[in-house]
């Protein structure tokens, strides 16, 4: 911990050492590209000196192409006249070193050279070849360029056209200046630096080439053609300096001056925040550390460190500490009242008439009250503690199926019927875990249901016994109220007809509910007999709307049937399942307002076909859709327009299941009801 006020202070170090190679490669950088840029600007600069002293030598070579006709004489008939032309002193004020006159072949006609330290008597030939120079003349009428051997020469050549008439050349005049160092002094001071001729493909160097190390070297390159159009000389421009070297200089000097400055600065300005910081922190640490012999008094003196960083570190510290206590004593409290509560929670766990194990995820048995003891059959202290113990009870498969039941996997989240010792058991199984971070557990919970059992059979028998005593009565009362209707006058009074219909219906409507009564015996019994057989689903479905068509016309609603083209075959009974589209079907007319609209249709799904009934009008309440699959139960709808028994819906699903298939309520809103059946298909 003592080292890092040590690493803090290298930190300004370190940090004006970045800061100083940043900015020496950014002045490097910065350097590099003003003197590209300046070398380009010089670069342009050469040329045009160079430039105007090649357009000041074609001038010069102009000024003899334009004598008058008697040079023009003079070179076709007379040349010792037109050597008298070519005067050392004319050529002097020319400024041209040498001058030669040819035939378009390029033979001499004649050729002057001025004297020259060197060369006394004028006989250096600075033109060694004056015919190259003929192609330009005779294309363009003039031409210029560059050679080099021992030194520069600039050349120029002009046609020499008859003053008395004519476009035809009869000639060029070629001349030669070469750039001693006289002449080149003067081009370096109208360039402001140095020109260094250099053979042509020298060093493969192109032209327009710049070469720069920052303002410590500055070199650009141009070419020259010769006189014949072709490359023949390479300049080296070498502009001056000083100025530009020295002000950059000065600049990266004045910049590693500022950064070891700053450094130094910052440094020291750290080290004394560091040491300052450092001793209230080492404050800090004894107060906090004084919590060992006095809890109370370092929370006073912590929150009285000024408003810095560190005064913030030191309250947010006691406050961190003062919930710390503060949860400490929570947590004792809580760990109180946990223990109180599981006492009180394995007091109510004993006393209940319910069964309840806990497993634990291991499989360990950690709760087994003397209700599931007594149910299993088993003592409840040989299974606590024992890892395998209601493995061994149950069983690996039940214990599997308890398992997914409180994962909530299962298809149909219901309870699981048990047998055990001639007792009826029911076991439902939820995850459990104590807290948060434990990991959920089994609880199983086990109810005794052999008396609900046993009084569920005597209610079916009872049912079965009083529907089945009530048929005959009801069959003899039906068949004498058939024979009174027989054996009526035709002078009977009205009133005994209405009677004789009243009684009628109300048999009717008897033998229905007791029909019910035996259908929802005989299910639950698991002894309703079907007669299975191929059956045309599409076929019954239009017999069975044909049927109620004649009821749904009466309250003007129309009835819609929609069955898919290719046939659908089932196996089932076709009885039951004309049963089950009567209850749908009546429910959807009786039900709906007049004037609403019902539909039949059958939809082909994969492996099954799907039966829908729908009609318009109220939606059902949402209390009832819960329960209107319950035997014996009647919405309130019901109810308000109709004397049914409750048992239509219950029964119709037992059908629906008997076949393989399934009955619900997929929607109950304000557009429509509908009603799903399905029912497997023939393959």
């Amino acid at each position: 911990m003592r080292a890092r006020p040590g690493i803090l202070l290298l930190l300004p170090l370190l940090f004006g050492l970045a800061t100083a190679i940043v900015g020496w490669f950014s002045i490097e950088f910065a350097t590099n590209a003003a003197a590209r840029s300046y070398a380009s600007r010089r670069l342009s600069a050469a040329r045009q000196v160079l430039s105007d002293t090649q357009r000041d030598l074609d001038g010069a070579a102009g000024a003899y192409a334009d004598l008058d006709g008697m040079f023009d004489f003079a070179i076709s008939k007379n040349p010792d006249f037109a050597r008298q032309q070519f005067t050392e002193q004319r050529l002097r004020n020319l400024d041209i070193d040498q001058i030669i006159v040819t035939d378009l072949r390029g033979n001499v006609l004649a050729s002057r050279s001025v004297t020259a330290p060197g060369d006394p008597g004028g006989t250096r030939q600075y033109i060694p070849t004056p015919a190259s120079a003929l192609t330009g003349v005779t294309e363009r009428g003039s031409t210029s360029g560059w050679s080099l051997s021992d030194q520069p020469v600039l050349i120029a050549a002009r046609a020499i056209r008859p003053s008395g008439g004519g476009q035809a050349s009869r000639g060029m005049v070629v001349v030669a200046r070469a750039m001693d160092a006289t002449r080149l002094d003067a081009l370096n001071r109208s360039f402001d630096g140095r020109l260094v001729f250099l053979p042509k493909g020298d060093g493969g160097i192109a032209d327009g080439t710049v070469r720069v190390d920052g303002w410590r070297e500055v070199t650009a390159y141009t070419a020259l053609s010769d006189e014949t159009g072709q490359g023949g000389v390479l300049v080296r421009v070498e502009p001056r300096l000083n100025e530009a070297r020295g002000g950059a200089d000065l600049a990266r000097n004045a910049m590693l001056a500022t950064a070891i400055i700053g450094s130094m600065t910052a440094t020291v300005v750290v080290a004394g925040v560091v040491r300052r910081a450092q001793a209230r922190v080492e404050h800090m640490r004894a107060d906090v550390l004084a919590m060992t012999t006095d809890a109370e008094a370092p929370l006073d003196r912590l929150v009285d460190y000024g408003d810095d960083s560190i005064g913030t570190l030191g309250a947010a510290v006691a406050d961190s500490l003062r919930r710390m206590q503060d949860e400490a004593r929570n947590q004792v409290q809580s760990a109180r009242e946990a223990t109180a509560g599981e006492r009180l929670g394995e007091a109510i766990v004993r006393g209940m008439d319910e069964g309840v194990v806990l497993l634990r995820a291991d499989g360990v048995c950690q709760v087994c009250n003397s209700a599931a003891a007594a149910a299993f059959g088993i003592d409840a202290r040989s299974v606590i503690g024992d890892r395998f113990a209601m493995q061994r009870v149950l069983g690996p498969e039940l214990l599997g199926q308890l398992t997914v039941l409180a994962a909530g996997e299962a298809p149909r989240p219901v309870p699981i019927d048990l047998e055990v010792n001639g007792r009826s058991l029911q076991l439902t199984a939820e995850n459990f875990a104590r807290t948060d971070r434990e990991t959920p557990g089994l609880l199983v919970r086990v109810r005794d249901v052999t008396a609900i059992v046993e009084a569920e059979g005597l209610r079916r028998d009872l049912v079965s016994i009083v529907s089945h005593d009530l048929r005959t009565p009801l069959t003899v009362i039906a068949s004498t109220i058939e024979l009174m209707r027989d054996s009526r006058t035709p002078v009977a009074p009205p009133e005994d007809t209405r009677m004789l219909e009243m009684m009628d219906r109300n048999v009717e409507r008897m033998q229905e509910l007791i029909g019910d009564l035996l259908d929802s015996a005989s299910l639950d019994a698991g002894q309703m007999q079907f007669d299975f057989d191929t059956i045309d689903l599409g076929a019954l479905v239009r017999e069975m709307a044909e049927l109620h068509r004649p009821q749904a016309e009466a309250r003007h609603m129309p009835l819609y049937v929609d069955v898919p083209v290719t046939t659908l075959f089932v196996r089932g009974d076709r009885r039951r399942l004309r049963q089950v589209l009567a209850n749908l079907l009546g429910n959807a007319v009786k039900y709906a307002d007049d004037g609403a609209q019902v539909w039949l249709r059958v939809l082909s799904g994969e492996g099954a076909a799907r039966i829908e009934v729908i009609n318009t009008g109220h939606p059902i309440a949402p209390a009832d859709q819960v329960r209107i699959f319950e035997k014996f139960y009647r919405g309130e709808q019901s109810r308000r327009t109709s004397r049914g028994t409750g048992l239509g819906l219950a029964i119709s699903r037992q059908i629906a299941e008997a076949h393989g298939g399934s009955l619900w309520l997929e929607r109950s809103d304000a557009a429509s009801n509908v009603f799903v059946m399905t029912v497997p298909v023939l393959v």
